[in-house]
């Protein structure tokens, strides 16, 4: 299994699926690089895409395909010189030491790497060995309005009846390891790929996901839930939804705008709409304490509560900052050029691709709109005042009238904003460019902001580093008492599974296990924009095909792309989200109400016969398997 699920991008998974290369993940993890290659006059988000053979396939610079190749328990070579009179500063330095030392030695091949991952708070260390490919290119997408049929209105809900998936292709050299894009590349013969099944799925069927989930955090005390409920939530809430509004805005009335903000304005809706949900489900107070792992022992209880509430303030106040601040295009090119600097590069054939990059996709309106707002309303929003002073000085020094000539001069004298001064100067002398930025307001400001974001997160590895000590020793008692404990996700391979089963939240109302193409026709005449379909007459003729289903697998964020298999280990299909339900399963796990969703192999097949008549990976795919 480890050989035929690689991790897709920075953070989501995929599933091999011929022995020439043939990989597939999300529609909506390949959005960036669908982007990338579209245009006003060649939109791929409006057409697809199909390679109908290999020269056609469509390379993507920066996107990585990883494979674990093995797994290792080195707890013992961790923390070995660690005792119990050991301080947590000592610990630390000592398992970073070691992990270092591990590193090294299982890193000598050209093409592995290896990485040291905690689980259990420390309690155990695992190694993995891992390959990496960096020539990974698209062979087939479907149009946007069938991958992402049901668009906001349908993201996070059930039933759902996406065709959420795309088929991308792994190069290697010749002699099939990992080499940089080149022509001369052939396609990856991989060691094990999965075969598809050819039958139907019915309701309680076996089911189970493998892939690479980002993040759970299961064994939180219920204090520190309400804390990121009360606190840190609303913050990110507030500001993300006024982003979000002012870019929407001005994707309505640009088509070049909502070509650029496509892929980043689903990307802030999707976790805007999750944390709505994780609010409204923490705000029924038996969720905080029914979660199985909420024992902790009363000698310890009060400590690592106290050491939450630290966390969450530091938290707080970095949402804020990351929500708010940095979110901003034009901050995160500051600090992207001096990140540039920083690290040596102020070469004209290093920069000057940095800048041209960002002002062909980047929408100052969008910045000065949602800049103004935030000084308006900086002072109503729950954070450190002393923050606000440290970011940004005397410049909020004023009545509200004020603000929005204040912040559009800020804005409007950038020179970040001026890509034909700014090439001017580095062309002249590059040198000079960092004194002209050093007076710059934003850039000032970008730094600052940067800057303090990093103290806060050195504060917080340190309290985190407490709670983990704390934990450790909680968990121990539990360990002994042979409770099922199961680690929190960290972005390594894992698996879960379960049965496909349907369920039901509202009384009286029960969903099923599966949808269908008669869903999509009821869909498309409810007058929703979202369920808008150019090629609706591929659905009249088929309406009982199935197109997803729910399983009570245990999912989070990574494990988009992940694949899904029978008892026989066959792929039926390819996982993609969760209902809104079990979004709160990422703290507090009820496997009766959370279901993780998934286009089924029926349902690609179908999409295949319909937008890849003729492309010569599709028999392929069909008949070898």
């Amino acid at each position: 299994l480890l050989d035929a699920v690689p991790r897709f991008g920075i953070g989501c998974s995929s599933g091999m699926i011929s022995d020439d290369g043939l990989l597939i993940t999300n529609y909506h993890c390949a959005r960036y690089f669908i982007q990338n290659h579209s245009t006003i006059g060649n939109n791929l988000f409006e057409k697809g895409f199909v390679a109908y053979n290999n020269k056609e396939e469509l390379t993507n610079p920066g996107l990585t395909v990883e494979f674990t190749r093995k797994i290792i328990d080195v707890t013992d070579s961790v923390i070995k010189g660690v005792n119990s009179h050991s301080t947590i500063i000592e610990r630390d330095s000592i398992i970073a030491k070691n992990i270092a030392f591990i590193k090294k030695k299982y890193s000598t091949a050209i093409t592995l790497t290896a990485e040291v991952e905690s689980f259990f708070f420390g309690s155990k260390y695992l190694l993995f060995i891992k390959e990496e490919f960096k020539d990974i290119r698209l062979v087939f997408c479907p149009p946007e309005d069938i991958a992402i049929f049901g668009g906001e209105t349908d993201n996070w809900i059930w039933p759902r009846h996406s065709a959420d998936f795309a088929i991308f292709r792994v190069y290697s050299d010749s002699t099939n390891i990992p080499n940089k894009i080149s022509q001369e590349n052939i396609p990856f013969k991989p060691r094990k790929w999965f075969k598809l099944s050819q039958n139907e799925q019915s309701e309680t069927d076996f089911a189970m996901v493998i892939g690479y989930p980002g993040q759970t955090e299961e064994y939180l005390p219920p204090e520190a839930l309400k804390e990121y409920k009360d606190s840190i939530l609303p913050i990110r809430l507030l500001t993300r939804q006024k982003r979000m509004n002012v870019m929407k805005h001005y994707m309505e009335i640009s088509k070049e705008i909502k070509l650029n903000y496509s892929y980043k304005y689903a990307s802030l809706s999707n976790y805007y709409l999750k944390w709505q949900s994780d609010k409204k489900q923490l705000d029924n107070e038996p969720i905080l304490t029914e979660s199985r792992n909420m024992a902790f022992e009363p000698n310890l209880k009060a400590y690592i509560e106290e050491q939450y509430k630290l966390l969450g303030n530091l938290q707080k106040n970095n949402s804020f900052i990351q929500e708010g601040i940095l979110s901003m295009d034009v901050m995160k090119f500051a600090n992207k050029l001096n990140s540039s600097f920083l690290n040596g590069l102020i070469d004209n054939k290093d920069i000057i691709p940095i800048i041209r990059t960002f002002h062909k996709t980047n929408s100052k309106q969008i910045d000065i709109e949602y800049f103004k707002w935030l000084l308006k309303n900086i002072k109503s929003i729950p954070i450190n005042n002393d923050i606000i002073l440290y970011i940004f000085g005397n410049k909020l020094n004023c009545d509200k009238r004020k603000i929005d000539k204040k912040s559009q001069k800020l804005l409007k004298n950038t020179i970040l904003l001026d890509s034909t001064k700014l090439i001017k100067i580095l062309s002249k002398n590059p040198t000079i460019i960092l004194e002209k930025l050093n007076n710059d307001d934003i850039f000032s400001i970008a730094n600052k902001t940067l800057y303090l974001y990093r103290q806060n997160e050195e504060r917080i590895f340190e309290i985190k580093s407490k709670i983990d000590s704390l934990q450790r020793v909680n968990l121990a008692s539990l360990f002994n008492q042979n409770k099922p404990l199961y680690p929190d996700a960290n972005s390594t391979i894992r698996l879960s599974y379960g049965n496909i089963r349907p369920y039901n939240t509202i009384d009286g109302i029960i969903y099923n296990y599966k949808s269908t193409i008669q869903g999509i026709i009821e869909k498309t005449i409810s007058g929703d924009t979202c369920y808008s379909i150019k090629e609706k007459s591929i659905f009249y003729g088929n309406p009982k095909i199935t197109t997803c289903i729910i399983s009570d697998c245990h999912t989070t964020g990574g494990n988009s792309g992940s694949p899904v298999l029978d008892n026989k280990g066959l792929l039926i299909g390819v996982n993609f989200d969760r209902n809104i339900e079990g979004t709160v399963n990422d703290y507090v796990y009820r496997e009766n109400i959370g279901r993780n969703i998934w286009v089924s192999i029926s349902y690609i097949k179908y999409i295949l016969d319909n937008f890849a008549t003729n492309a010569t990976f599709k028999n392929k795919l069909y008949f070898t398997n």
